[in-house]
């Protein structure tokens, strides 16, 4: 097998590695200068490219990095906002709640009050009738 080796010169191998020989470069196989050159240059012009995306993805990760941080933060604050609303609103049912109790309380309370009223009312109207029947017997009572 023969190949190319560095400084100019053709190194050809043995099947036999051990065994190894240099010989001469043909001038069509020399190194052509300018277009070494060339690619060198554009090799410059690719890491310079290169490294201006590095920094453009470097900059644009710093701004994602910073968006995500400020969205985080909007987030969390609206979460919190959104708590403390439901706090609210939870208050404020218990306030219902409790509210609607004593109202509860209350009819319960004016059910019993209007259950002794018409208790009070038989009562007076007991006494009323008797007091009409002793009336009436006292008026008997004296034309007799």
């Amino acid at each position: 097998m023969s190949g190319v080796a560095g400084c100019g010169e053709q190194t050809a191998t043995h099947p036999n590695a051990a065994i190894s020989c240099q010989l001469p470069l043909p001038p069509t196989v020399a190194p052509l200068e300018g277009e070494v050159a060339e690619l060198e240059g554009t090799a410059a012009r690719l890491a310079h490219e290169f490294e201006a995306l590095v920094v453009s993805y470097e900059g644009h990760a710093a701004q994602a990095g910073r968006a995500t941080l400020h969205s985080s933060t909007a987030l969390f604050q609206g979460t919190i906002f959104l708590e403390e609303q439901l706090r609210e609103a939870m208050a404020s049912a218990n306030g219902v709640l409790e509210g609607m109790t004593g109202i509860v309380v209350a009819v319960k309370g004016l059910e019993k009050l209007l259950h002794e009223t018409r208790k009070v009312a038989q009562d007076v109207s007991l006494v009323e009738g008797a007091l009409n029947v002793a009336e009436a017997a006292r008026v008997t009572n004296r034309d007799i």
